[in-house]
């Protein structure tokens, strides 16, 4: 009687336990994953554009002490071609891949290998082209953040390739495409660190040569501060104008770093010729600011 009980209660399906809640653990584990990823590549770079645009001027960016947010919002111009770029890199990779994997020219084994050589000697040519002009074998009239990119789609393409060779074991056609991939990551993000150095270099030879019709800055300072260079000019005051002794004219308001430091520069400047001013912002020093008369280009 009871071997026929088990055997009943064997046939009964038994009701599965609900994975909602698992696979929303999951969901959530991923975003935040990936959300600390991306967090972690914007503030990277937006770090790199920032260091850059500083360090035309000669000015270590560590000395403004940028917050999180201030690296991230600097990646939103820096972010955007290498984004449109890989998303069409990444997406002739996965042409490639779903052409392989599905077109019924398989089913034809001249066609198929015509087909796998044609890809290969694509892949081959990005490659090998991508490395000639990074190395800098051959000239390329184009700024250096685009090279890598040929690498990148490159090994995007091979990849997807690879795997498709009848010939070729899983586990070689797996390791020599997970290195192909890896290498094409790391192309990508080559590309979006220059990119970002060259954004940020950019951003400071745009400010340096709007410096004439930026708000005009002139500094009053209880002492002689030794301030010159080209556009500036220094005024004394007569002891009846107040506390402050000494006016500076013709001065250019870079940024004012969290410490306190008003980062100045002559209307003037010449990169590689003109000084650099830190004023401590303090009781001594009084600020003035003057709107342009009329907006540069």
């Amino acid at each position: 009687m009871t071997s026929k009980i088990d055997a009943a209660r064997k046939r009964i399906p038994v009701a599965e336990k609900p994975k909602t809640r698992t696979n929303l653990v999951q969901l959530v584990t991923v975003l935040a994953a990936q959300t600390a990823f991306i967090t972690g590549l914007l503030y990277y770079f937006g770090q790199a554009t920032k260091s850059a645009m500083y360090g035309y001027f000669g000015v270590d960016s560590s000395l403004v002490e940028f917050s999180t947010a201030d690296y991230l919002a600097a990646t939103l111009r820096p972010a955007f071609a290498p984004i449109l770029l890989v998303s069409l890199a990444v997406g002739a990779a996965a042409f490639a891949a779903n052409h392989i994997q599905h077109t019924r020219l398989w089913e034809n084994p001249e066609s198929a290998r015509m087909s796998r050589v044609a890809f290969v000697l694509m892949a081959a040519l990005f490659l090998v082209f991508g490395l000639v002009v990074t190395i800098g074998l051959v000239p390329l009239a184009s700024p250096n953040w685009v090279k890598p990119f040929f690498i990148s789609v490159g090994a995007f393409v091979l990849a997807s390739v690879v795997r498709s060779f009848p010939t070729v074991s899983q586990q070689v056609s797996l390791a020599v495409a997970a290195s192909l991939t890896c290498a094409g990551l790391l192309s990508t993000l080559a590309s979006w660190a220059l990119y970002a150095n060259h954004a940020g270099v950019s951003d400071g030879a745009a400010i340096a040569g709007n410096l004439p019709y930026r708000s005009q800055v002139g500094l009053y300072s209880r002492d002689h501060l030794a301030i010159a260079g080209p556009g500036v000019n220094v005024v004394n005051l007569p002891a009846s104008s107040g506390p402050y002794r000494v006016r500076y004219e013709g001065l250019r308001l870079l940024t004012r770093t969290k410490g306190g430091n008003l980062i100045l520069l002559p209307a003037g400047w010449r990169k590689g010729r003109d000084p650099i001013y830190f004023i401590k912002d303090d009781n001594q020093v009084r600020l003035e600011i003057i709107a342009p008369s009329r907006v540069g280009s």
